[in-house]
């Protein structure tokens, strides 16, 4: 009936403006209003831009750049060799020339490390000085051929007895020290005596004679407000003062020349 009296809805149409239609002419849908035109950009051949007719870029400028593409590749192995020549430089500074272990300088900047991890998360640490005194005066009786053999025989000793997280370091002549991860005192101190040990039961050999070495050796526990340079200090006063275990976790004059030997460095007889 609505229809038969005239009563259906009549929608208006509204018109199109010109801000409705696009450049081309085209109508804008409803989501078009307000955006900028599209902008078509005419495709240029890279050899027109080069300034090369048809296309075709010259073999004289196609020699040019791929001299200029070796040129880089020649440069970039060199600087590979420079950095692989700089990390050798680094490790011939950080390990001794002929001992498996750490220089002073690397020693005690892998200590510091090591203090200042064991700090942060609450563990226990300490640093041994150990002296080998007899070493220095076999270099002086013997040779330096002979005080080379020696530490050549000592530090493998030494670092049978010690874990991956430990540090072993040779100052000089017969010194060394060893940094000790995660050792209580008593435990550092049964680990030095054993070291200690352990070398006495391995006299040195050389050129048919049989030595063995008197160790003197301080302990230090990490401990905030102490570097690795000042711990060693430390560790080096304990053992030069001769303090008793259970006062500062120090010993020191540890004998360790085997019974029935004579003065040292004189052969042993057996």
């Amino acid at each position: 009936m609505a229809d038969e009296f005239g009563t259906a809805v009549i929608i208006p149409t509204a018109a199109v403006l010109p801000s409705d239609r696009h450049g081309d002419g085209s109508p804008r849908r409803d989501g078009d209003h307000g955006k900028p035109p599209e902008q078509r950009h005419p495709v240029v051949d890279a050899t027109s831009i080069l300034g090369f007719a048809d296309g075709v870029i010259p073999k004289s400028v196609q020699d040019s750049l791929a001299g200029l593409v070796q040129e880089v590749e020649r440069l970039r192995e060199q600087v590979a060799v420079a950095h692989r020549h700089e990390a050798f430089l680094q490790s011939q500074l950080d390990h001794h020339p002929f001992l498996p272990c750490l220089t002073r300088r690397a020693f005690l900047t892998a200590t510091a490390r090591l203090i200042e991890t064991s700090l942060r998360v609450g563990l226990p640490g300490t640093l041994v000085y150990l002296q080998f005194s007899g070493i220095d005066r076999l270099k002086a009786a013997r040779g330096l051929a002979a005080a080379d053999a020696a530490l050549a025989h000592v530090v493998p000793l030494i670092a049978g007895e010690l874990r991956q997280t430990d540090l072993l370091g040779h100052l000089e002549g017969g010194d060394f020290a060893v940094a000790l991860a995660v050792s209580e005192d008593k435990g550092a101190e049964d680990k030095a005596r054993q070291i200690a040990g352990r070398i006495a039961e391995r006299p040195f050999d050389w050129q048919g004679q049989r030595f063995s070495f008197t160790a003197s050796l301080g302990i230090a526990h990490f401990q905030a407000g102490l570097d690795a340079e000042q711990l060693l200090a430390e560790a080096d006063r304990a053992r030069r003062s001769g303090d008793d275990v259970g006062k500062q976790g120090v010993f020191q004059n540890v004998d360790l020349i085997l019974e029935d030997e004579l003065p040292l460095f004189q052969p042993l007889q057996f």
